[in-house]
């Protein structure tokens, strides 16, 4: 439960009038032009700086800091453990114990905070019945999940031609990409990880092609599934991808998938097979075949389409699955995916 209302607890931490200040921690660390720390030591494990002429409200473990007496707009961050299960689950449960009507404007869209990969969103809702706007951006660190967030009114600031949110953007992108994550020591983490990369469809890069040996991309709205090796996402409504080297070595792809049938029966039960090793085009792979099949679980009728393909003497395996009811409104985005594969 606590990990659960976390979330909640930095939204209304920042949406409430802040009134009492903070105090700013001093350090060796080199402080941003026109900024300064909010909270950040070593022991924390990074620094959080704003701007300069906010006021600082840090309030036990919630570090936030807002524009000024006459503009609330604010942000803050505080941690929780990381969660087991997707960010984008987390996230989603969190928000069903809200009072608010939400609009998504930005869904779970990946990006970078100081240098470390993250998960964005933004969204629209009515409290004591005047608009605002919220972005949330979890950070996985380590066992730990940060959680920033910035709340603005929605109503248009004054002689601006924008709303506060809007107004602020600026600021807000600076505190984001100058976020800085140090070691035990206090010295600037070098670990630095790489932005999200699209397509010129806006599809999301998914793999390291470094370590994968291919590119897989996306849908831009699909969440990564973090996993050591594991080149996997899924959509909102849970389908899932994902994209490995096979496992076994030395069999034709005939016996690897009578291999793989069996060990799914043992699992599953039944297999319904609708297509079995047909030819397929799958990226730039001159060896790939489908298969395509149902099965039941727990009273779930799950969809499953699978390409095993070779190429370079190496055999990989393609695997989308959904729910029956799904599964049709996600076809179109399969065949891009097979499409877009390159090795």
């Amino acid at each position: 439960m606590k990990r659960l209302t976390a979330i909640l607890l930095c939204l209304l931490t920042v949406i409430c009038s802040v009134l009492a200040l903070g105090s700013c921690a001093k350090g060796e660390v080199d402080i941003p032009s026109g900024m300064k720390i909010c909270k950040g030591g070593a022991d924390l494990g990074y620094y959080f700086f704003v701007p300069s002429e906010w006021t600082l409200s840090n309030s036990g473990s919630v570090y936030s800091a807002y524009v000024s007496s006459l503009d609330n707009s604010s942000v803050s961050l505080t941690e929780t453990d990381l969660p087991e299960g997707t960010l984008d689950a987390y996230f989603k449960e969190s928000m069903s114990k809200s009072n608010f009507s939400i609009t998504y404007v930005v869904d779970g869209k990946e990006c970078l905070f100081g240098k470390r990969q993250a998960i964005k969103y933004v969204y629209d809702y009515m409290y004591t019945e005047r608009s605002f706007r919220t972005m949330q951006i979890l950070v996985p660190y380590g066992e730990r999940l940060l959680l920033f967030t910035y709340t603005a009114s929605g109503a248009e600031r004054s002689g601006s031609g924008k709303t506060y949110y809007e107004y602020h953007t600026e600021n807000v992108d600076k505190i984001t990409e100058e976020f800085l994550f140090v070691d035990k020591n206090g010295e600037v983490d070098s670990k630095t990880e790489s932005a999200p990369e699209y397509d010129s469809d806006g599809w999301r890069l998914l793999s390291d092609r470094a370590k994968a040996g291919f590119d897989f991309y996306v849908p831009a709205d699909y969440i990564t599934d973090r996993s050591e090796g594991l080149v996997a996402a899924h959509a909102a409504d849970l389908s899932n991808v994902n994209l490995t080297a096979a496992t076994a070595t030395g069999v034709s792809i005939d016996k690897y998938w009578a291999n793989r049938k069996e060990q799914l029966r043992d699992i599953v039960g039944e297999i319904t097979e609708i297509r079995v090793g047909e030819a397929t085009e799958f990226g730039n792979s001159k060896n790939a075949f489908l298969y395509e099949y149902t099965y039941e679980h727990n009273g779930t009728v799950y969809h499953v389409y699978q390409v095993l393909a070779v190429t370079r003497f190496k055999g990989y395996v393609m695997t989308f699955t959904a729910t029956e009811e799904n599964y049709g409104s996600h076809t179109d985005e399969i065949i891009k995916m097979c499409e877009k594969v390159k090795f």
